[in-house]
């Protein structure tokens, strides 16, 4: 249930992603990022290197094997000291260059990252990477202790620099992997003290009500009906969805009801009436209206606009 509706999320989102480098660090190398709209991660293959989370914080040292992901804390850098100088991703890519297989064994005496990112392209509003921790990091033993992790690490550095057909194909699918299993790992290991809607799927009835609204958003889902459907009260049920969400279910509904409907006004051609049917609207005059109090615009005008940046 939880991997569904995560996958469900996921779709909709339409999370892509990128290889950013797989490359050896020369001893002088220090490179930041600060894309708002991106998450990344960084592997460290081998060697060490320094990792600042943002520029007034002390960097914290990573060692072979380790994962840092970063959800939505646009500026960090990676360095091979402490004291080395950052420069944008931008500037030092054609300096780092990429492993190919022609490139040979990464050697043993080198510091060599793996850097990936991730982005939300579908326009979506649901708090996807904004309820993940700023920084999730886990280590080289915690990663070995990990079967998933385990076997799909080497997959996945191994098409980093593999040039055979279909090799993009693969290490996208592999890189959407990794994004899931670093996931899991969080979850597994967050207190069911904190809130969010990733935190809240491992609780049986709160989880399933989420399920539910995914599953079938055109349904007229009320707290009453929602409660029912999960053998709780009303005030209980409300009470829980709220405290392990931070928001109430009605809220959540018509958030993920909007971003369905994004997501058809950008692929498909259906009219604006049986849009709002598809996500629980009677009328395309109900539907507009709730689109618009939450984006600003009309699904016409949203329809509209889309198009013509695609041109």
């Amino acid at each position: 249930m939880t991997i569904d509706v995560l996958a469900d999320v996921l779709s909709v989102g339409q999370v892509s992603n990128q290889l950013v480098c797989y490359s050896e660090f020369p001893e002088f190398t220090g490179i930041y990022f600060d894309d708002p709209n991106m998450a990344s991660f960084h592997i460290v293959r081998r060697g060490t290197v320094w990792a600042r989370h943002n520029k007034g914080t002390d960097p914290i040292l990573l060692e072979e094997g380790d994962i840092v992901f970063y959800s939505n804390n646009p500026w960090h850098a990676i360095s091979r000291h402490m004291e080395n100088p950052v420069k944008h991703i931008s500037v030092m890519k054609d300096t780092l260059g990429n492993i190919s297989a022609e490139h040979g064994p990464v050697r043993e005496d080198s510091t060599c990252m793996f850097c990936g990112a991730y982005e939300l392209v579908g326009d979506m509003k649901h708090p996807f990477f904004s309820q993940l921790p700023p920084v999730i990091h886990i280590p080289a033993e915690q990663t070995k202790n990990d079967k998933n992790l385990r076997d799909l690490l080497p997959l996945l550095i191994r098409e980093g620099s593999n040039d055979e057909v279909g090799s993009s194909i693969v290490l996208s699918k592999l890189m959407d992997a990794l994004l899931i299993y670093i996931i899991r790992v969080w979850v597994r290991s967050t207190s069911e003290k904190n809130t969010g809607w990733l935190v809240a799927l491992k609780d049986p009835k709160i989880g399933e009500a989420i399920s539910l609204m995914h599953r079938s958003p055109k349904e007229k889902w009320t707290i009453d009906r929602l409660a029912k459907e999960v053998s709780m009260s009303r005030a209980s049920f409300a009470k829980k969805f709220t405290e392990s969400t931070g928001e109430s279910p009605g809220i959540y509904l018509t958030r993920w009801r909007m971003d369905l409907s994004v997501k058809l006004l950008r692929e498909s051609n259906l009219p604006l009436m049986d849009i709002a049917n598809a996500v629980g609207y009677e009328s395309d005059t109900a539907y507009s209206r709730v689109f618009k109090k939450q984006r600003g615009e009309s699904p016409g005008e949203y329809r509209s606009s889309y198009r013509l940046n695609q041109l």
